[in-house]
């Protein structure tokens, strides 16, 4: 028993928390689909979606409409690049990159206050097709990374408001 508090005087300082504490006390935020800046089509849609699922199965937050939530999270997708870093003798790919970068703004719709991120995010990903893994996967893997990293910014990490 005297190790769980060994354990958060050791933890407590370096970042690590015990359970989700939603920014400004919130309890609901709307998640639209995000903007898609990049040449590749739909990719908005499966960012946005993995936001929603971690946002659902990591938080406390519940997803409501935007004329009924507490936050707004709206985004925009910069630039999505995807290279087969790696090749098998049959040109089958075995390492990939994907790059994600996206800008995100979070609006406290309860009093205007707002906060901006710009997140980027380069994943290494191998290709395996034994185990049906797919050049894909890479991607996937990639937007749920961001997807993770904005579930930390919603966690009181965001920078210090703007002016409405």
């Amino acid at each position: 028993m005297r190790v769980l508090p060994l354990l958060l005087i050791l933890f407590g300082g370096c970042g690590y928390q015990l359970g989700f504490t939603p920014i400004a006390d919130a309890h609901s935020v709307a998640v639209p689909m995000l903007d898609n800046l990049t040449d590749r089509v739909q990719l908005e849609f499966r960012l946005t979606d993995a936001i929603r699922r971690e946002i659902l199965t990591r938080t406390s937050l519940k997803i409501l409409p935007s004329d009924q939530a507490d936050l707004l999270l709206t985004g925009t997708l910069s630039q999505f690049t995807q290279n087969v870093q790696a090749e098998d003798r049959a040109d089958q790919p075995l390492l990939t990159t994907a790059l994600v970068r996206a800008e995100f703004r979070l609006v406290d719709l309860r009093n205007g206050r707002v906060w901006r991120h710009s997140a980027q995010r380069l994943e290494l990903a191998e290709i395996d097709f034994e185990l049906d893994t797919t050049v894909s996967d890479a991607s996937d893997q990639a937007f749920r990374s961001m997807a993770e990293r904005v579930i930390l910014l919603l966690d009181a990490g965001w920078n210090d408001p703007e002016e409405p």
